[in-house]
């Protein structure tokens, strides 16, 4: 994730913003109509194998949601898995989808759906999926049972879908699925990372298969949109590959003493002051996750502005297990350092042009606490955007009059 940095100033505290896989390929005969592709049946059932693109890990995780730093935890995150027919084909298919379709339709309509949970819990979410632990970017089914490309229509076209949800919600219950899209009804509270994404073609697959010399693939390359992901595809191990996006954006706090301009720190004062809670005021919690859809520019989620609360900085138990915050703040209020420290675990936002911040600390004096709190916004001119990560910095100098 890029870091984004910019600077606002507070009079008491000042508060930086820094902002398998087969290595040969069957010989295939293509007789027939150049214009339309055609391939002889070959009868084994493929396995379906699908993948994340590798970068995910290393440049787009929190830290503290989806993929954590231990690679063990990161084996048991869920990831769903949907493909849904799309009539986006050659001339001669059928001409509807229906992501309400469940794969084990009968007759006709067998076709809509390859992927969903059918054969294990049949609620109706996507298959589960985990990180193969033998095989970084491929993805491992949860669930027994492998599934399988459709060898009855080798040219029918699939949409491949992924998504990751966290606990923002009830998987007890079925998710929202429409005749060209599903949805879950999702409640955020600062802590829960939420991803989704489809399969596309990476440069290094089209390049492998420009580089067959097979003589219907020429045919196929001509054909690529119209046959990915199909049999046909997957004959030639186009495995689906998600390009996984985090749809909120992250804030995390860090807390030193220090001066701008290089001046004197008195630390009789500045550990006179005690933080004991961070607010992010006002968030949209509720919203609609779309996390397959016919349409792939409808993915994501839009919050709905009529449901608005207080997230408070979440923060890890004494098992280091990630906990969303409450009104109570730190279980030991932090006191600054020359030292940059952390501040709590960050916050998961939905995405906006700025924040309302509000920052509750006590500065200790020799018989009392004097209880304080100040807002004020965390603005940036671009906005703080889904899947960035913002640093803010709580640079402080000692008490003064406000």
């Amino acid at each position: 994730m890029k870091r984004i940095y910019s600077h606002i100033i507070y009079t008491c505290l000042t508060i930086i913003l820094l902002a398998g896989c087969k290595s040969d390929y069957p010989y295939i005969e293509y007789e027939g109509n150049p214009g339309k592709v055609e391939f002889d049946n070959i009868e084994s059932l493929i396995p379906i194998m699908v993948a994340i693109d590798d970068p995910l890990y290393k440049n787009h995780t929190r830290g503290v949601g989806i993929f954590g730093n231990a690679a063990d935890e990161n084996l048991t995150k869920d990831i769903h898995v949907y493909a849904f027919y799309t009539p986006e084909g050659i001339a001669g298919v059928p001409s509807h989808s229906d992501y309400n379709a469940r794969m084990d339709s009968k007759d006709y309509d067998k076709y809509l759906c390859l992927i969903d949970d059918t054969e294990n819990e049949g609620i109706g979410h996507g298959k589960r999926a985990r990180l193969n632990q033998n095989m970084p970017s491929f993805l491992q089914w949860a669930d027994s049972g492998n599934v399988y490309y459709n060898n009855t229509y080798p040219q029918y076209r699939y949409k491949f879908f992924a998504y990751h949800i966290d606990d923002a919600a009830e998987m007890n219950n079925a998710p929202n699925r429409y005749a060209d899209y599903v949805s879950y009804d999702i409640e955020i509270d600062g802590t829960q990372d939420l991803m989704c994404g489809f399969a596309r073609p990476t440069n290094q697959q089209l390049e492998k298969i420009e580089s067959l010399s097979s003589p219907s693939n020429k045919d196929f390359i001509n054909n690529l949109e119209e046959l990915t992901y199909s049999t046909e595809s997957a004959r030639r191990d186009l495995i689906p590959v998600f390009n996984m996006e985090h749809h909120l954006t992250y804030i995390k706090f860090k807390l030193k003493a220090d001066r701008d301009d290089g001046g004197y720190l008195d630390s009789t004062e500045y550990k006179k002051i005690h933080v004991r809670n961070i607010i992010i005021k006002d968030i949209p919690y509720k919203g609609e996750f779309i996390v397959a859809a016919e349409d792939t520019n409808q993915l994501g989620i839009t919050f709905s502005t009529n449901h608005l609360t207080n997230f408070y900085i979440p923060t890890r138990d004494k098992d280091g297990f990630l906990v969303k915050g409450n009104d109570k703040g730190f279980l030991e209020p932090l006191i600054p350092d020359t030292i940059l420290q952390d501040v709590g675990a960050g916050f998961l936002l939905p995405p906006a042009k700025k924040y309302a911040l509000e920052m509750n600390y006590y500065i200790e004096n020799e018989h009392n606490k004097e209880e304080r709190f100040q807002i004020f916004n965390l603005i940036r001119n671009k906005g703080f955007e889904a899947g960035n990560q913002y640093e803010v910095t709580i640079n402080v100098q000692g008490f003064r009059k406000i």
